[in-house]
């Protein structure tokens, strides 16, 4: 895309129209020709598996089957240009909040020593407050660049969470758009107490919306878990405890667990845009 633009802006400064695919002589051997010899500023077919394919095509043997039946292959031209883009394309997808979420948590954590737990988790809240509902939550919306095929994307997010939260079915009552799932993140935080430690535990919830050109990712905390022998399990939600309550009991238990849960969710966010983009672009080893 770098070179297009680069040649757009040459042709402007020299007063020349550009030549593109709809203004280029087909009548003309020599574009054929050149075709041929070098793909390598031709968008979309300038790897290998193009360059192979360009060549077969302009090949004298190929050539002698054409013009043989040459009303025929005005259709082949114009079908091979309507198609190439969405054979040799790669899938992508962005986001850039993701990055620029990872870019802020980095910050932060380079700013204030991690050992510093109350600054550090004040620090966090402060940049990614707690949603209404006064749970930790983010939401990205994953956008591709071109429509997709649903269930293929399913099944390679369902493989994600096979990995992630191995023990859940991600895709209750068959539905392939919706996909959702849960993890605990165990003992995130703690509190000293006399014959009465205090271990914290947090719940992790994944949703996934698919449509055919984007994904809509929301990562949630809903509670805290607080386990003690002589308390049990009680739960918390995160704006009940320190850093979003600053009078919270056990504060630097909890200002530990949000940090972690903060980070949890960040890197997941980012884990799910390099698994998606790595699984749905994987080449086929044909030269083996």
């Amino acid at each position: 895309m770098d070179n297009v633009d680069i040649i757009n802006k040459t042709c402007k400064l020299a007063g020349i129209n550009r030549i593109s695919a709809k203004t280029v002589d087909l009548e003309d051997d020599n574009v054929w020709n050149s075709i041929q010899n070098n793909t390598d500023l031709i968008f979309q077919v300038s790897g290998n598996f193009g360059s192979q394919t360009i060549r077969k095509i302009f090949s004298k043997e190929s050539q002698n089957k054409i013009n043989t039946m040459q009303h025929r292959f005005y259709t082949i031209l114009v079908c091979w240009f309507l198609f190439i883009p969405v054979c040799f394309s790669q899938v992508v997808w962005e986001c850039p909040l993701v990055e620029k979420n990872i870019q802020v948590y980095d910050s932060l954590k380079t700013k204030i020593k991690l050992k510093n737990h109350e600054k550090l988790a004040n620090a966090v809240l402060q940049y990614f407050p707690l949603n209404d509902d006064k749970l930790i939550s983010y939401q990205y919306i994953i956008k591709c660049n071109k429509e997709v095929n649903i269930e293929e994307v399913s099944e390679c997010l369902a493989q994600w969470y096979k990995i992630r939260m191995p023990r859940i079915n991600p895709r209750k009552d068959g539905m392939v758009n919706h996909l959702s799932g849960a993890a605990i993140l165990n003992r995130i935080g703690a509190a000293a107490g006399y014959m009465n430690p205090t271990f914290i535990s947090a719940e992790e919830e994944v949703t996934i919306d698919i449509k055919e050109d984007r994904i809509r990712v929301t990562l949630t905390i809903p509670r805290y878990m607080s386990s003690s022998p002589l308390s049990g399990t009680q739960y918390y939600s995160p704006g009940a405890m320190f850093p979003a309550n600053q009078k919270g009991i056990h504060k630097d238990g909890y200002a530990l667990a949000f940090i972690i849960c903060n980070s949890t969710i960040i890197n997941d966010a980012k884990d799910i845009l390099e698994f998606i983009n790595k699984s749905m672009n994987k080449k086929e080893d044909v030269d083996w």
